[in-house]
């Protein structure tokens, strides 16, 4: 039996895509922008640190907050995505507004990520885009391949390097639908992959946010996802309704389950997610 992702083929790939760069996001918005500098973080002891929130109070009702050694999983609905990226803004916050007072990591596997959904969430917030999208590193990953080479090899030092207190994988099953991959081959790399994004949560003292936005209906979805979320500390799923956005939440560490409903306007001229929720900041 092969190795996990041993061929040949594999070694040249992973040879001629050089390293992997992570990237100002406000770089995806527009040319020509420049890097801010920022302060390294002080290390945060995480048994002080309130719980990343949403700042929506009806969202954080129902799934409750992130705190560093998570590694929290979305699934079920594009808004899963959207979601992502309001913890990305949310996240740079002080601590004192349930932020983490961090720069944050995208890892985009799918190609959902999207400067002018953040700016928009950012705004809500009373943020500088622009600010804000200097403190999001994004790196997108084309082949299943650079995907692992960026969890494995570059993203454990991007953390530090970068102060990081959040990571999102967004899209992550999008890699792993090559049907020339046999299936034992497959089974062991995600069964690593996810192991390895658990071991980083707690080692790094990050949440570790994992986004799965379109359904599982293949058997290799739904195995590599039931991989995944045996992994996971935090898992909901999100569904979409008529006139809301229903979140069942599976699996908290510090909470009991249940199903909530997150009110939305009735869907008009594609209009997403963030044009319906009411961003507050709360204590």
């Amino acid at each position: 039996m092969m190795s996990p992702l041993s061929s040949s083929a594999k070694r040249g790939e992973r040879c001629s895509c050089g390293k992997p760069f992570f990237i100002p996001a406000n770089l995806l918005l527009s040319d020509g922008a420049k890097k801010s500098s920022q302060s390294r973080l002080k290390a945060l002891q995480p048994d002080r640190i309130p719980s990343l929130r949403f700042g929506v109070r009806s969202l954080d009702d129902g799934i409750g907050g992130f705190k560093p050694h998570d590694l929290a999983v979305l699934y079920g609905s594009r808004h899963a995505v959207n979601l992502s990226h309001m913890l990305a803004v949310r996240v740079q916050l002080p601590l004192g507004e349930y932020g983490l007072n961090s720069s944050v990591l995208f890892i985009d596997a799918g190609c959902s990520f999207d400067p002018h959904s953040v700016s928009s969430f950012a705004q809500l917030q009373g943020m500088f885009p622009k600010d804000v999208l200097e403190r999001i590193y994004v790196s997108r990953a084309f082949t299943l391949y650079q995907l692992l080479s960026l969890v494995y090899d570059w993203l454990p030092r991007a953390i530090e390097e970068y102060d990081a207190r959040l990571v999102v994988v967004s899209s992550i099953l999008e890699l792993f639908t090559d049907l020339d991959v046999p299936r034992d081959e497959l089974l062991m790399s995600f069964s690593r992959l996810s192991r390895s994004l658990s071991n980083l949560a707690l080692k790094k003292e990050a949440v570790v946010l994992v986004t799965v936005p379109s359904r599982c209906d293949s058997w290799r979805s739904n195995q590599l996802f039931s991989l995944l979320k045996s992994r996971a500390d935090i898992i909901a799923e999100l569904k979409e309704k008529k006139s809301c956005l229903r979140l069942i939440l599976e699996r908290h560490i510090r909470r009991k389950t249940g199903i909530m409903d997150i009110p939305l306007s009735p869907l008009k001229r594609g209009i997403t997610l963030q044009d319906f929720l009411e961003v507050k900041r709360y204590g």
